[in-house]
């Protein structure tokens, strides 16, 4: 199991919905296969973490 963790800072992530988006595109990109993802927003700042199958 593999743990992926990034940071974006973005104009358009204002809502959590948003960065729930690009988080779940950005695991896929990183691994079609990954089990789950989870996303924290706060001032425009996106936190991705994704957990991979390896």
């Amino acid at each position: 199991m593999e743990r992926y963790k990034s940071t974006h800072k973005n104009e358009k992530f204002n809502t959590e919905h948003d960065c729930g988006r690009f988080c779940k595109s950005h695991c896929l990109f990183h691994a079609w296969d990954y089990i789950t993802f989870k996303s924290t927003c706060s001032d425009r700042v996106c936190v991705c973490e994704c957990l991979i199958q390896r």
